[in-house]
């Protein structure tokens, strides 16, 4: 079985240095997020570049929004799905992303731009919350395209695109939307909150690895993986 792990808005899929590191001996994929006009447009590129079989896919906020589109469209390959930090359901997104698209999407070359390397700092000064680790952090900015990719995206996500709820066995790890016992019985999802706030693949690696690797034992054995 293959882990795909899909990162968030950053785009950078070194924030999962961390955690791959303890998910050593298993199948691991960590791509970039690819373009397209939709998500089921960005799935169907992603599926083109990852091998057939089954897999347990984890996205980290908007990544969570596109391993979503991955097991609707794979649905006999996605056999888990871990939404980390993203959005549990269509009426959770908000209702700002759509004008928050166009505005941004508008803007001239110049203060584009300036915005752009704005929101690099503020990147690094979120990462340093979270992350320890100097050199990953410079990479994951080096690397970052979500500045360049945010209208893109906020426009996907207000498009949607995606089932009323995914087609497999789901884990919200404090989902934006997520409402405890609300989410976790809605659509076979459940909720849990691990170490390390909203960016546990960062803060709090090892629990999330092992979480994975409890997972993967349990889908081999075809059993319930949380």
């Amino acid at each position: 079985m293959q882990i795909v792990l899909l990162p968030g808005f950053e785009g950078s899929p070194a924030v999962w240095a961390p955690t791959r590191a303890g998910l050593g001996g298993l199948v691991v994929a960590a791509p970039r997020l690819p373009a397209g006009a939709g998500l089921p447009a960005q799935a169907r590129a992603l599926a083109a570049a990852l091998p057939a079989g089954p897999k347990l896919v984890a996205g980290a906020s908007y990544g969570g929004l596109l391993g979503w589109a991955l097991a609707d469209l794979l649905q006999d390959e996605v056999q888990g799905l871990i939404l980390i930090g993203s959005l549990d359901r269509p009426e959770a997104a908000p209702r700002w992303i759509g004008p928050a698209a166009a505005l941004i999407g508008a803007l001239p070359a110049g203060p584009r731009a300036t915005l752009g390397g704005a929101w690099r700092q503020r990147l690094r000064r979120s990462l340093a919350e979270d992350c320890e680790d100097p050199a990953l952090i410079a990479q994951i900015v080096a690397e970052a395209d979500g500045w360049e990719a945010l209208p893109a995206r906020l426009g996907a996500i207000r498009a949607w695109g995606l089932s009323s709820r995914p087609p497999c066995p789901t884990l919200c790890l404090a989902g934006q939307g997520s409402r405890g016992a609300r989410a976790a019985g809605q659509g076979g999802a459940s909720c849990r909150l691990l170490p390390g706030g909203p960016r546990p693949h960062l803060r709090g690696p090892a629990g999330l690895s092992a979480l994975l690797r409890v997972a993967v034992e349990a889908l081999r054995c075809g059993a319930w993986p949380w």
